[in-house]
């Protein structure tokens, strides 16, 4: 099965690993108190921010390291709020982090994919991230 981003297994159930020799990425458990978090990508690397059931997960892109390149060709840090089968919202330098950098996950989880095509120039990043209160239930 071909998995999306983030993703691996054979079933596309667990978090993908890194293209390195030691696995960069991580599953990261929220609590209601800011947490910081900083990010060094040399290749590929993936991380889960987990809420607890019913939760939501809210980041603030603090600071990326700039990475210059035309649609983050080079390397960036995609941000996956939502359907983890669609290209989530990416930054690949300060100018391209919104004017309000708090985003908030529409369930429990956001996956952060960390990936760099410039192996001499790697990806840095930082940011925070909390439990938010109750997800907002479909009708």
């Amino acid at each position: 099965c071909a998995c999306p981003t983030g993703f691996g297994g054979s079933t596309c159930a667990i978090r993908a690993g890194s293209d390195t020799p030691t696995d960069c990425g991580a599953t990261l458990k929220v609590t209601s108190e800011w947490q910081s978090f900083y990010g060094n990508v040399t290749k590929t690397c993936t991380w889960w921010i987990l809420a607890e059931k019913d939760k939501h997960v809210e980041i603030v892109l603090e600071s990326v390291e700039k990475h210059e390149s035309v649609n983050c060709r080079w390397g960036g840090l995609e941000v996956k709020l939502d359907d983890p089968q669609l290209t989530g919202f990416r930054v690949c330098e300060a100018r391209t982090i919104p004017k309000v950098p708090k985003f908030v996950s529409k369930d429990n989880r956001v996956i952060l994919h960390g990936y760099v095509n410039a192996p001499d120039k790697p990806q840095r990043f930082i940011i925070k991230y909390r439990q938010g209160k109750n997800v907002m239930k479909s009708m």
